[in-house]
């Protein structure tokens, strides 16, 4: 049942606080089946339609206690569609609020909720809650960062308390009446929960509890710990600082603080003296050695020891607590993360912001593609394969979509997991380029680690750096602007559309050489472990686009379409390497291949210059590698034309393949 007090006595870390209650329902008080929007006055959905599919059912499968509860399930690709809402009437800004639920997770679950931090939804998150598959829980601040990590057991009911003390901006956190620490949020405020399943959640809610309290107890020697700046994966043997905020909460001034953190080698304690903190003063500090990251999982804990030489009085805001992963890479393994965005999305500088961050920490073992989408960066037959449903999203080798990805982890946790795994092959890239034709000619040298006999493709995108241009559609949309929603790179600094004179584009999908499902024919006959094969390609740079800055992606798919390695070069470096012609691979016959014009709309001239008489197949593909023609022509020794009619064909980008047994030209064109 639903119950309102006006008083109640709460329980939290071990200290007693005298709370007005404002809720607690435990579901009791509806029937099965029922939508929960439709019988509780309370309970609303994020588009405020009740009784229809973003709405939840009650149910009597599973509960904590009495008999029902509700339950959560993803049924659609990129997450939801329910989407319920718990308003908790007033956006508070002070105060003590505290939240409760319990929640049940089954084995193949996963679970996710946040709060809204105005009333008006869908304009801060200011806390998420994940509570991913592998059993880690993750609670993330307004600033989309790790603030607290912990770990949990499926097929069991979990008790998660939060005690935010809203004055003093300390947000703790109790899982099954353990303290698992505090944080300070970038926007310290509450005005609703949000309980939404993303792809792949499943789990039970029962027992929702929410306060407020105007006072808020004054301690004499308390002071808040919060991380700036903490290990949580990396490479083994990668070096990362920890950094972290002080706050004094307390009546007393603070002199002198002790911390102590939980190394892979044990406990190290550093103290921090001559200080002179007096309520809600802030000391920033760093503690004096790095962390080196070890294989596998490890905890982590740092904790405010002491104030003053004396234990403070409250120890739940002392302490963060989480873990760290360490990955070894394989050799030669490097991973594709395919980000959608658009200047039009207000979300998506985050996008940006995350490849930036994640290729400054993993250098080109992360390759990171920005695929635009409705602006002028856009590549019509790269921009939509994808599946993203909304933006920014985000597609790590293909394997899966995430669509919204809110912190960083949700790229580089999939990024650490994948690099673990064998590549198939390994890639290397040279080229050449003609100034007065701006053609580009490269060559990839793949190398089999082992057997490869199956339809795998090779797949190619061509990124540019730098790119910046004048139109308003060059303008970016920034939701991150006046930094309610935390810092974000520095977009909080930027105006809410950032004109164009002020972006700089990094990552920009330019072209897809090969379609985005890669060549069919790559791998017609198999490459044995250890061999290499040759593969010659051509580009033709369009003049507005800077050579210094491109980049060429190497893909090699699978037989499912997902990605099992990648490699990336700059232009310039692949230049250094220089451009190496592959007698299995290009027809040396056929010496040069023209089309015009291109683009072209009904009718493509086709020019092939041969030095011999040769009978070879010619097929024109589409970049899903459907053919959409295909003959038989004899050439001869010297210039061989020959028409093919494309009024038929839809708009975008085909390929021309001139194949004698193994050997083979191809050449691209545009159809309008």
């Amino acid at each position: 049942m639903k119950k309102l007090y006006s008083l109640f006595l709460f329980c939290f870390a071990a200290s007693l606080i005298n709370a007005q209650i404002t809720f607690y329902d435990d579901f009791e008080s509806y029937s099965p089946g029922n939508y929960l929007g439709d019988v509780s006055p309370d309970w609303t959905t994020w588009s405020g339609a009740t009784g229809g599919s973003l709405d939840v059912k009650i149910t009597d499968d599973m509960a904590s206690s009495g008999k029902n509860s509700i339950f959560f399930s993803s049924t659609a690709p990129s997450g939801g569609p329910v989407d319920i809402v718990l308003p908790f009437g007033d956006k508070y800004e002070s105060g003590l609020f505290t939240f409760s639920l319990k929640i049940y997770i089954p084995e193949n679950g996963s679970a996710y909720w946040n709060f809204q931090g105005e009333e008006a939804i869908g304009q801060v998150w200011c806390h998420n809650a994940y509570f991913l598959p592998s059993g880690e829980i993750q609670f993330s601040n307004s600033d989309n960062g790790l603030a607290l990590g912990s770990t949990y057991e499926k097929d069991s009911w979990i008790t998660v308390d939060y005690e935010i003390n809203l004055t003093e901006n300390s947000w703790k956190i109790n899982v099954n009446n353990e303290c698992i620490g505090s944080f300070t949020n970038g926007f310290n405020a509450v005005a609703s929960a949000n309980i939404y399943p993303t792809t792949g959640n499943a789990f039970y809610i029962d027992d929702v509890t929410f306060s407020h309290n105007t006072n808020v107890e004054e301690k004499r020697l308390d002071g808040a710990l919060a991380m700036s700046s903490v290990p949580a994966a990396g490479f083994t043997g990668m070096e990362q600082g920890i950094t972290g905020t002080i706050t004094n909460t307390g009546s007393e001034m603070v002199t002198s603080a002790e911390v102590v953190v939980k190394f892979p080698d044990g406990d190290k304690n550093f103290t921090f003296d001559n200080l002179t903190l007096a309520k809600g003063d802030a000391y920033e500090f760093e503690i004096p050695e790095m962390y080196v990251i070890a294989e596998g999982n490890a905890d982590i804990k740092v904790e405010l020891l002491k104030l003053n030489n004396e234990t403070d009085e409250e120890f739940c805001n002392n302490i963060f607590s989480g873990q760290v992963l360490g990955v070894t890479p394989k050799e030669g393994k490097n991973i594709i993360v395919e980000e959608g965005t658009g200047t039009w999305c207000g979300f998506c500088p985050r996008g940006a912001v995350f490849l930036e961050a994640l290729t400054k920490k993993y250098g080109k073992r992360f390759i990171g593609i920005a695929v635009h989408n409705g602006d002028p960066m856009v590549v019509s037959n790269y921009d939509g394969q994808h599946g993203f449903t909304g933006y920014p999203g985000a597609t790590v080798m293909r394997r899966s979509v995430d669509t919204g990805f809110g912190i960083i982890e949700d790229l580089e946790l999939p990024f650490l997991n994948y690099i673990s795994e064998n590549p198939l092959a390994s890639f290397s890239v040279g080229a050449s380029f003609d100034e007065s034709t701006r053609r580009l000619d490269f060559s990839s040298e793949v190398v089999a680690k082992r057997l490869i006999d199956g339809d795998n493709r090779i797949a190619i995108v061509i990124t540019e750096d730098g790119v910046t241009g004048t139109s308003s559609g060059y303008a970016q949309s920034n939701y991150y602007a006046g930094g309610d929603r935390g810092p974000m790179g520095g977009y909080e600094n930027l105006p809410a559309t950032v004109p164009a004179s002020g972006m700089v584009y990094d990552h920009v999908a330019r072209a897809v050489p090969l379609g985005y499902a890669g060549d069919a024919s790559s791998f017609e006959t198999e490459l044995k472990k250890d061999e290499m094969r040759l593969f010659n390609y051509q580009y033709q740079i369009p003049a507005s686009f800077n050579l210094d800055n491109m980049h060429i992606v190497m893909m090699l798919i699978n037989s499912d379409g997902t990605i099992n390695n990648g490699y990336s070069i700059s232009i310039p470096d692949a230049l250094e390497g220089g451009f190496t012609s592959g007698n299995e691979d290009l027809i040396e016959e056929v010496e040069e291949v023209n089309v015009f014009p291109n683009p072209t709309f009904d009718n493509l001239n086709v020019t092939i210059h041969s030095n011999t008489n040769l009978k070879v197949n010619i097929d024109v593909i589409n970049v899903l590698s459907q053919k959409m023609t295909s003959m038989v022509k004899t050439l001869i020794n010297g210039e061989n034309t020959l028409n093919i009619m494309t009024n038929d064909y839809p708009s975008g980008q085909y390929y021309i393949v001139i194949r004698d047994n193994d050997a083979r030209r191809v050449v691209q064109f545009i159809k309008e």
